[in-house]
C-alpha cells in the first residue's frame, strides 16, 4: 500500500543586512565638513532595500561629530534625512593625512521582522585628511605710544606668536610708514621707534607693521 500526500511550505522573507564602504574625505584646517546622504556608499543586492541611515559605531579619533545642538554618541542612529545636518569639526589647528577617523554602520529600510537584519554587521571607517592652512600671526605688546611735545622719539616693543611657528628671524617690517614722522622697527626683536618730522607737532599719527 502506497500513500502519497502534498506538503505546503510557506517561506517567509527575512531582511538581509546591507553593506557599506570605507570612505576618505578631505577638508581644510579649522573648516567643518558637512555630510550629505550621497556621501555614503550602500549596497543591498539581495533585498534591494533603500539606504535609510547610519549608526555611529565609534567616535572620531580627533575632532567632533555633531548634530544641531549636541555631540553624537556611540550607538546613535542617524536617519538619511538628517545626514545633511551632521558636521565633523577638526581639532583646532590640527591637520595631516589620516588626521581623524570614525566608525559607522549603514542600515536599510527593510526592518527586522522575523529575525531580519537591517544594519551592516561590519563597521566601516570614515577617514579625514585635513589640509594645513596658514594661520595669521598674533601681535601683542606696545601697539600705541605717547609723548609730550618736544620730547623726541616715541618707542615701544612688539611681540609675535604663531601656532605653526615663525619661520625665520626677520619677523617684523613696516609696510606703511607714518604720515607726520619716521618709524623704524627691529625686524627680529620688534623694538620700534617713531620720531615726528617736527618735534613741536601735536596730534596723532600711525604706521603699519607687518609680521
Amino acid at each position: 500500500l502506497t500513500v502519497s500526500g502534498t506538503a505546503t511550505l510557506d517561506i517567509t522573507t527575512v531582511n538581509d543586512a546591507p553593506s557599506g564602504t570605507d570612505i576618505t574625505a578631505t577638508t581644510n584646517e579649522d573648516v567643518p565638513f558637512n555630510f550629505q546622504t550621497d556621501h555614503f556608499a550602500f549596497s543591498d543586492p539581495i533585498d534591494n532595500n533603500n539606504f535609510a541611515g547610519i549608526v555611529i559605531a565609534g567616535l572620531p579619533t580627533a575632532g567632533t561629530l555633531t548634530l544641531p545642538g549636541s555631540s553624537v554618541s556611540v550607538g546613535q542612529s542617524i536617519n538619511s534625512g538628517d545626514l545633511s545636518n551632521l558636521v565633523f569639526t577638526p581639532a583646532t589647528h590640527a591637520y595631516g593625512t589620516n588626521n581623524s577617523s570614525f566608525a559607522f554602520k549603514v542600515f536599510d529600510d527593510g526592518g527586522t521582522s522575523n529575525g531580519g537584519q537591517d544594519t551592516d554587521q561590519t563597521a566601516n571607517t570614515w577617514t579625514f585628511n585635513v589640509n594645513p592652512v596658514d594661520d595669521y600671526a598674533v601681535v601683542s605688546g606696545d601697539t600705541s605710544g605717547s609723548a609730550l611735545q618736544f620730547a623726541g622719539a616715541i618707542t615701544g616693543d612688539l611681540n609675535a606668536t604663531d601656532v605653526e611657528g615663525l619661520t625665520d628671524l626677520d619677523y617684523f617690517s613696516i609696510s606703511t610708514n607714518a604720515t607726520n614722522g619716521t618709524a623704524s622697527i627691529n625686524s627680529e626683536t620688534g623694538e620700534w621707534s617713531y620720531t615726528p618730522t617736527n618735534s613741536g607737532v601735536t596730534g596723532s599719527d600711525s604706521f603699519i607693521v607687518t609680521v
